[in-house]
């Protein structure tokens, strides 16, 4: 699955729009490549993701906490629906940051 984002990040206790691009979600892993960065991350690696309310423009920024090593990677999403198809048939489903969380933290378990 993917989706653009924006990727967020703090200087000095400041939010700020760093990059945009594209995020892919699969069973294993989540990649981002923007424009300027990028990040790819096992979701085994990860201790989970948080919604917080950090900036103004976004209903809330995504937050995923990394379990090992590196700094949080923090963005902002399209939201709206997303259309799927599986094993053709059709799927309008609604798409924001609780949508993400809900999907992020089923497939950690899973892994």
């Amino acid at each position: 699955m993917t989706f653009g984002a924006v990727q967020i990040r703090s200087r000095l206790g400041f939010h700020y729009e760093y990059d945009s691009g594209q995020i892919w979600i699969t069973t294993k892993r989540l990649v981002y490549q923007g424009e300027r960065s990028s990040e790819n991350m096992l979701l085994a690696e990860t201790d989970g993701c948080e919604l917080e309310d950090l900036m103004h423009g976004y209903d809330a920024v995504v937050t995923i906490r990394r379990e090992v090593w590196g700094s949080p990677f923090s963005f902002g999403m399209d939201v709206g629906t997303l259309d799927l198809e599986v094993e053709g048939l059709p799927f309008r489903l609604p798409w924001d940051e609780n949508s993400f969380a809900q999907l992020f933290t089923s497939l950690r378990r899973m892994v």
